[in-house]
């Protein structure tokens, strides 16, 4: 490779990083918007439950009051859950998102080697698709192995979950319960359980914030 070659390829690199960085602070205030209502709104109902509680142990105590807390404490999971939902709307796009960045620039360096035949000949898809590119085309030496790959494709199983299960371990359809997810939850701090059946899974604002990081370090990692 000639020195303008080689400094044209580190120039584009240079743009790559600006513009993934900028996506990812994207991220970060779309999560930060999501987030930021549905606390102050958890907040109030906290408030009034709290007010609602003080007057049901009062000896005036009456079938309204009884009747407001319990109102008060089925918006507070209907909140919840609402939450919940645009949680897991955050992360299948932040891994839409990755997954569609690295199979672009495998399909991008293919074109550039040999019209694409290389991308092409690899008969997988998604991630797994990138990661016989890069070890077998690109012959990158990055630990596919490594503790944040792994991460990664416990991530994805999260995914697949709350895309083809609606978010719960079994589904609507009593499908077998995956054990590598169902460990990857019980070893996630922002991970839990919880329903009726103990088997959807809420996921916390940390966990969002550690899936960003994540993610951005992996791919950085992986810019060709």
């Amino acid at each position: 490779m000639s020195n303008d070659q080689e400094d044209s390829a580190q120039m584009f690199k240079k743009l790559k990083h600006y513009f993934l960085e900028r996506e990812i602070s994207n991220f970060y205030e779309y999560l930060n918007s999501l987030d930021e209502v549905m606390t102050i709104r958890k907040q109030e109902i906290t408030a009034n439950m709290n007010f609602a509680e003080t007057k049901l142990s009062e000896k005036n105590q009456n079938d309204e009051h009884r009747k407001e807390f319990v109102n008060l404490m089925v918006e507070a999971e209907q909140i919840k859950g609402f939450t919940n939902l645009l949680r897991q709307s955050f992360l299948t796009s932040l891994y839409s998102f990755m997954e569609l960045w690295l199979i672009r620039d495998c399909h991008l360096d293919s074109q550039r080697r040999d019209g694409g035949k290389s991308y092409k000949s690899i008969k997988k898809i998604g991630l797994t698709k990138v990661v016989k590119y890069f070890s077998s085309v690109m012959k990158n030496d990055y630990p596919f192995s490594g503790k944040d790959w792994v991460w990664i494709t416990h991530f994805q199983l999260l995914r697949d979950c709350i895309v083809h299960r609606q978010g719960s371990l079994t589904g609507f359809s009593d499908f077998e319960i995956n054990p590598t997810l169902a460990k990857f939850i019980d070893s996630e701090p922002s991970l839990s359980l919880f329903g009726i059946d103990n088997k959807q899974v809420f996921i916390e604002y940390d966990f969002c914030v550690k899936a960003m990081k994540t993610v951005e370090r992996v791919m950085l990692e992986l810019i060709i």
